[in-house]
């Protein structure tokens, strides 16, 4: 292993990239793998072809088993309330982007059907997310507050709150989104007071 890694250094420091797990199982195996295709063919058209193909298919296959990873986790050491609450969370936004991006596939037709009526408008574009976002921040601060950890720690450990934090950051993002887009700034240019006007904002829109 230690031959490989010196064999190879700038290839062994990526594979840390994998999980912990998956690393001290496979990163010997990958190596080995890598220096008996090198060894193959020796014309350099070979290692260029063997080398982008690696370089290609890195990138994919960490966050394959990232995403594996994080799964394990979020199925096994997870409580329920916390599984069951993202959950929840996560389909609170689905009808934002869902609409948004047939709005945009549909080159924005749906301005002026019944899914930009007001009370519609204001459903999806914000009673929706901002229910998704407040059950994320309820659900984060039980969790941190049960963990015999101390809350930073907890806070930073994404393998296993990134459920929760996820729909906080969609929430935000949206508000910003639809407070300092530009075409809400109808009223008096001043996206702060589009905020302070929120009935108005959205009748704003809903005329677009």
């Amino acid at each position: 292993m230690a031959d490989l890694d010196t064999r190879f250094p700038v290839y062994s420091r990526l594979l840390r990239l994998y999980p912990a797990f998956y690393r001290q199982r496979y990163s010997e195996q990958i190596l080995q793998t890598l220096a008996d295709m090198l060894d193959a063919n020796p014309s350099r058209a070979h290692h260029a072809n063997v080398w982008l193909r690696t370089s290609l298919d890195l990138p994919w296959s960490v966050a394959t088993q990232r995403v594996n990873y994080a799964s394990l986790l979020l199925t096994h050491e997870t409580p329920d309330f916390v599984r069951r609450n993202s959950l929840v969370s996560g389909l609170l936004f689905v009808p934002f982007f869902v609409i948004a991006t047939a709005n945009d596939l549909a080159a924005h037709r749906f301005y002026h059907t019944w899914l930009w009526s007001y009370d519609v408008l204001l459903t999806w574009i914000i009673v929706l997310p901002m229910l998704g976002m407040t059950l994320s921040i309820v659900t984060l601060f039980i969790w941190l507050s049960g963990n015999r950890r101390s809350w930073w720690r907890s806070l930073c450990d994404l393998s296993h709150n990134w459920t929760m934090i996820l729909p906080i950051v969609l929430g935000l993002g949206i508000l910003f989104l639809v407070f300092f887009h530009d075409s809400v700034h109808c009223i008096t240019g001043n996206p702060i007071s589009e905020l302070r006007n929120l009935h108005s904002t959205l009748r704003c829109i809903e005329q677009r």
